[in-house]
């Protein structure tokens, strides 16, 4: 990615300049550099804005959002999950509303704000369904369970948890499967079930 973008930036090709940039935070983003991938993200996010490109722009406010969010920087994520989804908004591409829904459901999860989080869970959930976004809608469930736990409500928890790990199963989404057999685990400490 590094030589892609010295390669780009020596062709003054702005739109690929970019790319790289946003490929290299993604590759800071998965090592939890999280302050390098943030440079790249914003680099990259300047170059897109005056290119006027929206569909790029949005794309790049939501990789800042997630690098917030795991920063647990969460005011700062949902000013980014925001904007994007202003963004998806305006181009109606519903696939991209609906994650963006669920980003800023995780955020609301994460500050506590349980209202909040269900609302938005609960309509990505909705828009996954529409499109048949199986793996998408697993994940959206299995947020939706964890608020649901949070909150107290555990068989109703179980039943989202059960969807969600249905459709993991059948799509064999391991990394889904993951997380939703850790969130079973803290549904059974919950009720002391041990």
């Amino acid at each position: 990615f590094e030589r892609s973008l010295s390669l780009r930036s020596s062709l003054k090709d702005q739109s690929g300049v970019s790319k790289s940039l946003n490929n290299i935070g993604l590759v800071y983003t998965e090592w939890k550099k999280y302050d390098q991938a943030i440079l790249n993200f914003r680099e990259s996010l300047k170059i897109e804005q005056s290119l006027q490109n929206e569909a790029e722009t949005a794309i790049r406010l939501n990789n800042l959002g997630r690098v917030y969010f795991y920063k647990n920087q969460y005011d700062t994520a949902l000013v980014y999950f925001e904007k994007n989804l202003d963004f998806q908004n305006r181009s109606q591409d519903m696939g991209q509303i609906a994650l963006a829904y669920n980003n800023i459901g995780k955020v609301y999860l994460a500050q506590k704000k349980n209202e909040e989080a269900v609302s938005y869970l609960t309509l990505a959930v909705e828009i996954y369904h529409k499109l048949g976004k199986e793996g998408e809608k697993a994940t959206a469930l299995a947020n939706l369970s964890d608020i649901n736990r949070v909150m107290g409500l555990n068989a109703k928890a179980f039943l989202l948890l059960d969807s969600s790990t249905m459709i993991a199963t059948r799509l064999n989404l391991r990394n889904q499967l993951q997380q939703n057999y850790l969130y079973y685990s803290e549904i059974y400490s919950a009720l002391k079930n041990y």
